[in-house]
């Protein structure tokens, strides 16, 4: 019931924001991007990459724990979240290459942004797996103290990718949707297929 909310809302934020002119987001994106340090900037991008190696780690880490103790509820939840993180970059993916919207940078070259990318922006890929990954933690383990660092993390990343002018505002938006979405869909599936 909360993720299905929490996806809605989501959803609604992202249609909402899309509403406004893209200059909303471009403005935002340059006051973002002007006021970075190079220190900063490195440890934006540091968040940034370190998402996938988190990500990917969270479900080891849950899968080997089940292994090893022989819970076989554990290793569900961490089969689980390896098929929602899975769904994350099958549905990325595919929607970067159909939408194939161009990066801020590219489209306004006065943004300032910190490296090259070399895919297309919408939706922002690692703010979708890591909203995933938060996701998962606080539907496996719902406990205020994995959900307030699960998310504070996500948050993060989909904030470090505006900041570096990587990606738009509705990007991250559309990222933090679909890895959200991508939980509640594969329980959704599980429940299904176990009737």
């Amino acid at each position: 019931m909360y993720q299905s909310k929490a996806l809605i809302l989501l959803l609604i934020s992202v249609f909402t924001l899309d509403c406004f002119s893209q200059s909303f987001e471009v403005r935002l994106l340059n006051n973002l991007s002007l006021q970075r340090t190079e220190t900063q900037s490195k440890n934006l991008q540091f968040i940034t990459d370190a998402t996938d190696y988190i990500a990917l780690g969270s479900v080891a880490t849950q899968i080997g724990v089940g292994l090893l103790s022989r819970n076989k509820k554990v290793t569900e939840k961490g089969l689980l979240s390896g098929v929602a993180l899975l769904g994350t970059y099958g549905v990325g993916y595919l929607l970067k290459k159909g939408i194939n919207r161009p990066r801020p940078y590219e489209t306004y070259p006065f943004l300032n942004n910190y490296r090259i990318e070399n895919d297309e922006s919408f939706p922002s890929g690692s703010t979708a797996v890591a909203f995933s990954m938060a996701t998962s933690l606080t539907v496996n383990y719902p406990k205020w103290y994995v959900a307030v660092p699960a998310y504070g993390f996500a948050t993060a990343v989909g904030y470090s990718r505006m900041r570096l002018a990587a990606h738009y505002p509705t990007d991250i938006l559309a990222g933090a949707a679909i890895g959200t979405g991508s939980i509640w869909v594969t329980h959704k599936l599980n429940k299904w297929i176990r009737k």
